[in-house]
């Protein structure tokens, strides 16, 4: 997570938080642990439809 967040050296100039994190309602994102890691950040947490692969074609490319 620190690789991904820290904007500083020797992890970035990449990183950042994100303001949206779209999820496939797969158990690892529906974890307390990554739940209570996005309210913190306060990053907005958008569920996609159960079941709906192309609704996830936007992001996978």
């Amino acid at each position: 997570m620190r690789a991904a967040v820290l904007r500083e050296r020797p992890f970035g100039p990449q990183g950042g938080l994100p303001e949206r994190v779209r999820v496939d309602r797969g158990k690892d994102f529906l974890s307390r642990t990554v739940t209570a890691a996005f309210n913190a950040l306060d990053v907005t947490v958008e569920d996609l439809p159960a079941y709906t692969p192309p609704s996830r074609a936007r992001w996978r490319g």
